[in-house]
C-alpha cells in the first residue's frame, strides 16, 4: 500500500504523465486535472488517501505493509460503497452513490445494482464480476425527449433530470442536439420568468378595491414584491405604489367628507395624523374635534384639537376614527416603517425555521 500511494501521489511520475494523457471528453481531461486509476475498482490516488484519512485502513487492518491484492481492493471498495450508502434513503440515491464511486457501474441496470445494493448491505457482497455493462447508446432521440416537457417549473425539473440521465449513460449527443437541449432550457426559464412578471392590471382586476382597506392591502402586496417582478424593476413598481396611493387619497376625500359631516354632527372626536416635512405621517396622533361655522351664509367645517381652539389643517395628514387601526396605513406611508416590519416579520419566520429545526434534532439525532 505504501507503493501504491506513492505510485499516485501528486507530482509522481504516474501522476504527472496522467495530466498530458488523461482523455479530453472525460471530467479531468476538461478541468486539467489528474487522473490515476489503479486496480480493479479503478482507484486513485487522491480516493485511497481520502480512504486512509476517513478511516478505512485502520478498520479493516491495512498498513504500508499490505499487498495491494484483489481481497484487499475488495474490502476496500466494500467499505467505501457501504460509507456512500449511509447517507442515501431511496433506491435511486442508492443507485446514483454506486455509480458515484465506481466507474464499472456507469453502465450497469438498475436492476445489476438493485442487487449489488442488497449484497452489500447484507455482508454478502464479493465481488462485481457479474455486472453486464450495457453498451454506450450513441443515438438519443432528442425531438422525442423534449417533446413533452411542459414550459414550467415542472417541465425545467424534468429536464434537469433529463441531462443528468445523459450524462450518468454517456449519450454520444452531437453539437446540434446538445444546442437544441440548450435552447430549451433556455425557452422554459424565459417562460418561467414572464409568468413570475407581476401584472398590475390583472391585480386590479382580480382585487376589487372597494375601500381604504382594500387599497391598503393592495399597497402591502406591492410594497413587499421584489423589484425583479417587474419589467422594468423598481421604477416600475415606484408607480403603481404612487397609482395606489393616490386612489387612495382620492378615496378618503369622499370618506373624509362623509366623516367630517357626521363627526360634526354627533360631536365625536377623531384622530389626526400629521404629514411631516419628509412627507411621513407623525406617529404621535392628535384627538381633533369637528364644528361646523357659518360665516355670510357659508358652512365651513374645521378640526379643532380636543380642548383647544388650535385648528388643524387635515389637507396636511391622515383623520380617522378613533377605533381605526393606523398601522397599516402608517407603515405605508412611512417607507422605513414597512422596512422595519419586513425585517421583523423575517426574523421572525427565521427564528420559526430554527425552532422547527430544532425539534426535528431533537426527536431524530441522526438528522
Amino acid at each position: 500500500m505504501a507503493d501504491v500511494l506513492k505510485f499516485s501521489s501528486k507530482g509522481s511520475e504516474y501522476h504527472s504523465w496522467s495530466i498530458d494523457n488523461v482523455p479530453e471528453n472525460t471530467y479531468a481531461g476538461q478541468n486539467n486535472l489528474a487522473a490515476t486509476p489503479m486496480g480493479m475498482y479503478q482507484f486513485v490516488g487522491t480516493t485511497l488517501a481520502d480512504l486512509k484519512k476517513r478511516g478505512a485502513f485502520d478498520d479493516l487492518g491495512i498498513s504500508d505493509e499490505t499487498k495491494f491484492d484483489k481481497s484487499t481492493q475488495d474490502a476496500l471498495f466494500t467499505w467505501a460503497a457501504n460509507d456512500a450508502l449511509k447517507t442515501a434513503k431511496t433506491d435511486e440515491e442508492k443507485r446514483t452513490k454506486l455509480r458515484g464511486i465506481w466507474e464499472g457501474f456507469k453502465k450497469a441496470s438498475d436492476e445489476q445494482l438493485d442487487g449489488v445494493i442488497k449484497d452489500i448491505e447484507t455482508g454478502t457482497f464479493t465481488e462485481p464480476s457479474e455486472i453486464v455493462t450495457r453498451p454506450i447508446q450513441n443515438t438519443f432521440d432528442v425531438g422525442a425527449e423534449l417533446a413533452s416537457l411542459t414550459y414550467d417549473k415542472d417541465g425545467l425539473n424534468k429536464l434537469e433530470l433529463l441531462k443528468a440521465r445523459v450524462l450518468a449513460e454517456e449519450y454520444d449527443l452531437t453539437e446540434s442536439q446538445r444546442n437544441y437541449i440548450t435552447l430549451v432550457e433556455t425557452r422554459i426559464k424565459e417562460k418561467i420568468g414572464e409568468e413570475a412578471i407581476f401584472d398590475y392590471s390583472d391585480f386590479l382586476e382580480e382585487n376589487r378595491l372597494q375601500n381604504d382597506g382594500d387599497i391598503m392591502g393592495a399597497l402591502a402586496v406591492v410594497e413587499n414584491m421584489g423589484n425583479d417582478r417587474f419589467r422594468r424593476g423598481e421604477a416600475e413598481k415606484l408607480e403603481y405604489i404612487q397609482d395606489l396611493k393616490d386612489r387612495l387619497g382620492a378615496f378618503n376625500d369622499v370618506e373624509q367628507a362623509k366623516m367630517l359631516q357626521k363627526a360634526a354632527a354627533d360631536k365625536d372626536p377623531l384622530t389626526f395624523y400629521a404629514r411631516k416635512e419628509d412627507g411621513t405621517l407623525s406617529l404621535t396622533p392628535q384627538t381633533v374635534q369637528v364644528t361646523t361655522v357659518t360665516e355670510n351664509g357659508v358652512t365651513t367645517t374645521k378640526a379643532l384639537v380636543l380642548g383647544t381652539n388650535e385648528e388643524v389643517d387635515l389637507t396636511k395628514g391622515k383623520l380617522v376614527p378613533p377605533e381605526y387601526d393606523a398601522g397599516t396605513f402608517l407603515k405605508i406611508y412611512n417607507k422605513p416603517l414597512m422596512d422595519a416590519s419586513n425585517i421583523v416579520e423575517g426574523g421572525v419566520a427565521g427564528i420559526t425555521n430554527l425552532l422547527e429545526y430544532r425539534k426535528l434534532t431533537a426527536d431524530n439525532p441522526s438528522a
